[in-house]
């Protein structure tokens, strides 16, 4: 059980890693480490303030759904090879 939940915590940091660096592809700068700890309205906010050129008229949730998507598709691919 406990085996179970170390490989959870390893793929969910994995997967938060994964998320800040696909993040510096829609953002001036990668997303903080704390992003999961925000309210909604403040990382909203954050998204919209620090979105790269192509993604300004974009709101802050499209923003993140952008990244959460491309994040989770990197992830497949290291499961995938693995």
């Amino acid at each position: 059980m406990q085996l179970q939940q170390n490989k959870r915590t390893e793929r969910q940091m994995t997967y938060n890693k994964i998320f800040i660096r696909c993040s510096q592809h829609f953002l001036v700068e990668p997303i903080p480490e704390n992003h999961l700890d925000l309210d909604d309205h403040l990382l909203d906010e954050w998204l919209e303030n620090n979105s790269a050129e192509p993604f300004q008229h974009y709101v802050g949730s499209e923003i993140y759904k952008a990244i959460e998507q491309v994040a989770m598709d990197v992830q497949e691919i290291i499961k995938e090879s693995i």
